[in-house]
């Protein structure tokens, strides 16, 4: 766990950087889910996060086709980190309450999925709303989704435990 007094400097460091050197410090924390998934970001603003995904086997379903859960994924992710990102300097954090993804078209292997989330107007001041949109780089839009984030205050309990970055 990172000490409060840490972890605020590490933001305050982050939220310095241009939205390239955020992106490359993002993409030093990656665990989980999201170092599995391969997700890397190329630049992340307050309002904009943008990034890409290289699709290889492990993404597909059993007709060789990206599975629908890897779009709902990849959405959650970029809204997810862009809300907390919009979010971090007040104390505060999200978590996702819904995500609404649309498949537009099918992706192979082989292929790299570039992902841009931007925020939308809050629907409060507890709720936030990301659009993200997965598509080619060239117009073809693969999967398009809405996320809404829940903002929590610091050392909200979720899970039984406190929000809090982990180390």
């Amino acid at each position: 766990m990172i000490a409060p007094e840490e972890l605020q400097n590490a933001i305050k460091m982050m939220l310095a950087l241009d939205p390239e050197g955020r992106a490359q410090a993002l993409n030093g924390f990656l665990s989980g889910h999201d170092k599995h998934m391969g997700v890397q970001f190329s630049r992340v603003e307050t309002d904009r996060i943008e990034g890409y995904c290289d699709i290889t086997e492990k993404h597909l379903q059993v007709f060789g086709l990206v599975h629908g859960g890897v779009y709902a994924s990849l959405s959650e992710t970029f809204c997810s980190t862009g809300g907390a990102v919009s979010v971090m300097s007040t104390g505060r954090n999200v978590v996702g309450r819904s995500n609404s993804t649309k498949f537009l078209k099918a992706a192979r292997a082989s292929q790299r999925l570039q992902i841009s989330a931007t925020s939308s107007e809050p629907v409060s001041d507890k709720i936030l709303l990301w659009k993200c949109q997965i598509h080619d780089g060239e117009g073809l839009v693969f999967a398009v989704s809405e996320v809404q984030l829940n903002v929590l205050d610091s050392n909200h309990v979720v899970g039984g435990e406190a929000l809090e970055f982990k180390t």
